[in-house]
């Protein structure tokens, strides 16, 4: 077992100092910078994306697209400066997140990254497992993808934790979503709704992801907000109740409901270390 060596020389203080001062100096809580983190999820067509990509006008926002219905933004003049990447396999979408996480020029300009919608990612990182491999249970909740005899592509077996594909599933995003959760810009997941189904022993509407990507979204998110479309206009909840998923780690926004229309005044008051009022 590795032991915490403690006698260092003065010189190996100051170069520890160093690299806590690099890594990030200590200073009160409202000098930090504040990134909204955000799983906004709603049924289909009650504007998600368009709601989504107005929350820090005139700042750029890069939307990466996984399905059709982008083309939304179009009848917004206002979004006309909303640059779109469309989706084509899990590699592109690997690459796509190495390079916010390295800051490379391509997508340095934006202070807001949109993945929308994320459970069609998750949908097919489901397919890509079934397509490409066997499952077989191992011993300490574990499962074993062994590549199928017939599969023409050079894909390598793996282990994951659990003994469903589901497991899998949450093993492949949780290389990603705790490392984007940390950029220095905000950050919204957009999802289709699940309702609930007849086995189920609590009746929750919740984003349409499996139930452990899902808890691994909503551990890395400041916002859990459900978009409804009433007769009224859209709302969006922060209520965390029996009905459905939502919640914030604002005081003041927990357990709310606001007009959709004012989310981004919550962006702009949090984002500079305000209170909503």
């Amino acid at each position: 077992m590795a032991t915490l060596n403690l006698n260092l020389s003065d010189a190996k203080k100051e170069e520890l100092q160093q690299i806590l001062t690099e890594y990030s100096a200590p200073a009160k809580a409202r000098e930090h910078p504040v990134w909204i983190t955000n799983l906004l999820y709603g049924n289909y067509k009650a504007g998600k994306t368009v709601q989504s990509c107005k929350v820090i006008k005139p700042e750029k926002t890069l939307l990466y697209a996984c399905d059709i219905n982008w083309v939304s933004i179009l009848d917004w003049p206002e979004l006309a400066d909303v640059e779109v990447v469309l989706h084509k396999n899990l590699n592109h979408w690997e690459a796509f997140c190495k390079a916010l996480l390295l800051d490379l020029p391509i997508y340095k300009e934006f202070k807001h990254v949109l993945i929308d919608p994320f459970n069609a990612l998750v949908d097919e990182k489901l397919d890509w497992l079934q397509d490409n491999f066997t499952p077989s249970k191992q011993g300490n909740n574990r499962t074993e993808w062994t590549v199928k005899a017939d599969h023409p592509d050079k894909v390598e077996p793996f282990t994951s934790t659990g003994m469903s594909d589901y497991g899998a599933v949450r093993d492949y995003f949780r290389r990603f979503i705790p490392k984007l959760s940390r950029m220095d810009r905000h950050l919204t997941f957009v999802c289709h709704v699940r309702e609930p189904g007849y086995a189920d022993p609590v009746k929750e509407i919740r984003a349409a992801v499996p139930g452990k990507t899902h808890e691994l979204l909503a551990r890395n998110m400041n916002l859990i907000s459900y978009m409804e479309d009433k007769v009224g206009g859209r709302e969006i909840s922060f209520e965390t109740v029996k009905k459905h998923d939502g919640g914030s780690v604002f005081r003041e926004l927990h357990g709310r409901r606001i007009k959709a229309e004012d989310l981004p005044e919550v962006y702009k008051k949090y984002a500079r270390g305000e209170q909503v009022t």
